[in-house]
């Protein structure tokens, strides 16, 4: 058994998660293939173009590997591209638990 250090826990966000725990929760059942689709059509490097309007390569990595980003960075997504969220993501069943 894993001991869990509480500090580290909270500064992460995460209290003493099993292995495995936060990268399956990380990632939804939400795709993001609509957006870089989107981005390709509109002949813009995605990486290049999110990172250009402000977007932390950070994020922009976790909406590549279709994990959790906040509803802000959607919003923000879709006011950049004159968009609705549903152009940009679709819910995938097979990634839901």
């Amino acid at each position: 058994m894993q001991t869990c250090d509480i500090i580290e826990s909270w500064k992460w966000g995460h209290f003493c998660e099993p292995p495995g725990t936060r990268e399956k929760r990380d990632t939804m059942p939400v795709i993001y293939d609509k957006l870089f689709k989107i981005l390709n059509e509109r002949g813009h490097s995605s990486t290049y173009w999110l990172r250009q309007n402000g977007f932390h390569s950070a994020t922009v990595t976790k909406l590549r590997k279709n994990q959790t980003v906040n509803s802000d960075t959607i919003g923000a997504i879709c006011k950049l591209l004159n968009c609705q969220p549903g152009d940009i993501m679709e819910y995938a069943e097979e990634y839901a638990e």
